[in-house]
């Protein structure tokens, strides 16, 4: 069987590929001498997340309980919860699972928050009466979630360290915005803001003598950027794991680096200029390049005159333009001769961001050498809660 044979679309990962991003990034944080600590929810896929454990991830990081329990299951027993949990039913959940899991932990960024979580603990309902360890988030600038950097964190310790049900493990932060940086020289500034404010920010919870174990800071884009991770401790990036023509069009991995892509048809070709493929926003969901450095929703796998303009739920409307290249990273994607794809002919498509396409499938299709070996699960795809 070859990946032409298989039915599309489908949801394929280039097994050697994927093993090189992982060893990649783990030895660039072993050689900054920092812990990683990947992000599952790229690939939400327990096999997968075994493979970075069983290549120097310490522990790895989730989204929601849902995905955590998922984890939990295969075996996985060290998982951050990158998500404040908050709702008493939630928190029952998250305490449930510490019963049966050696090492959890969440985030909190407000005194209500770790009030629940530690009157949750002492009220006796779990069987462990061990703290429950927590991360206080930290916002560096992409302001989603998190108190700024510095003072407020450090208050924010301060009114719950006496809490006898959680202990502070440590700070927390993403920085997101990296994924608009419209510059490598801008995208570096934001890694150095991210790990300078985080540094800053432990040693003033020192200076108020609040000890912490943990400086963790996430995103893909930093994490490969970065150039200095003094006080730092953990790494938790999550789409290196495939990469995306996001982190193309951002300039630090090439197309030939992206272990995920969608495999499609070609079902019309209605207009000399337009060729529709089977798959659309179901497949490739609706995301766009934040700074549309690669033009449309995705990148066409040997067809750089190709772009996806638009999508819909089960057609992906691609234009025919020669020398669009001149919209890309030319240096990162190779050169490829004009052609028009044939109906019926199949072909891969980078997705923009691989998590959302990752959560629209049922398993992934793991491919060697262009022949499928093996289909392995999403059990963590639609864990909403």
């Amino acid at each position: 069987m070859t990946i032409d044979s298989l039915e599309t679309p489908a949801l394929l990962v280039d097994y050697d590929i994927m093993m090189r991003n992982i060893r990649k990034m783990r030895d660039r944080a072993a050689n900054a001498g920092v812990n990683i600590r990947p992000h599952t929810k790229t690939h939400k896929c327990p096999a997968i997340a075994h493979l970075q454990l069983r290549n120097g991830a310490k522990g790895i990081t989730v989204a929601k309980i849902g995905e955590a329990q998922v984890m939990a299951e295969s075996g996985i027993d060290d998982i951050l919860i990158a998500y404040p949990i908050v709702g008493e039913h939630k928190v029952a959940r998250l305490l449930n699972l510490r019963n049966w899991v050696p090492r959890v932990a969440c985030t909190v960024d407000s005194i209500e928050g770790a009030r629940a979580l530690s009157d949750a603990v002492l009220s006796g309902v779990v069987l462990t009466d061990r703290p429950l360890d927590v991360y206080i988030e930290v916002d560096v600038g992409f302001h989603r979630v998190g108190l700024p950097a510095g003072e407020e964190v450090v208050n924010l310790a301060l009114s719950i360290r006496d809490l006898s049900g959680i202990r502070i493990r440590g700070i927390l932060t993403h920085a997101g915005h990296a994924h608009s940086a419209e510059t490598p020289e801008q995208l570096l500034s934001i890694a150095r803001s991210e790990a300078e404010s985080m540094a800053l920010t432990a040693r003033m919870l020192s200076e108020s003598g609040i000890h912490i174990d943990e400086v963790s800071i996430g995103s893909t884009p930093t994490s490969y950027v970065l150039d200095s991770f003094a006080g730092i401790t953990e790494l938790r990036p999550g789409t290196y794991v495939f990469n995306d023509a996001d982190l193309v069009g951002l300039g630090v991995v090439g197309i030939d680096d992206c272990a995920l892509s969608v495999l499609t048809s070609v079902v019309s070709r209605p207009a000399p200029d337009r060729v529709v493929f089977d798959a659309g926003s179901k497949a490739l969901s609706s995301d766009k390049q934040s700074k549309c450095k690669i033009p449309g929703h995705g990148v066409v796998k040997d067809y750089p005159d190709m772009w996806i303009e638009r999508l819909s739920e089960e057609h992906a409307m691609a234009q025919v333009q020669p020398n669009v290249t001149a919209k890309w990273n030319t240096n990162l994607i190779a050169p490829a001769a004009h052609r028009i794809p044939e109906i019926g002919e199949k072909l891969q498509i980078v997705p923009n961001h691989a998590c959302p396409a990752v959560n629209l499938f049922d398993r992934l299709v793991i491919v060697k050498d262009g022949i499928p070996i093996s289909e392995w699960s999403i059990q963590g795809r639609g864990k909403l809660a």
